[in-house]
């Protein structure tokens, strides 16, 4: 009889391919949460500027523009508050994942 010697698979085995593909996953998600958080840093700044370049508005003779300028700077003011609020949270999960990943 002729041929290749397969040596068994031990448990051990699966196990360390099961750690390798989730610190593989975990880093795949680590990855696209950070280019997220990149979009939502910039577009964060964008919408400050946006926010400053309106309350640098003078006050209008109609009293509905001035009105409309400010409910919007207000609302997107609490725009702001809410990427502060998701982009704090994503950089949480981040070094959760990265403190829990299994080691291969």
């Amino acid at each position: 009889m002729t041929g290749t010697i397969i040596p068994p698979r031990f448990e051990e085995d699966g196990t360390a391919s099961g750690a390798r593909t989730d610190a593989l996953t975990a880093d795949l998600v680590a990855a696209r949460i950070e280019a997220l958080l990149k979009v939502l840093h910039r577009r964060r700044t964008e919408l400050a500027a946006q926010i400053a370049n309106l309350q640098s508005v003078q006050p209008s003779a109609d009293t509905r523009l001035t009105v409309l300028t400010a409910e919007l700077a207000g609302r997107m003011s609490s725009s702001v508050a809410d990427l502060n609020l998701l982009i704090d949270q994503a950089e949480m999960f981040v070094r959760e994942l990265a403190r829990e990943a299994p080691t291969a």
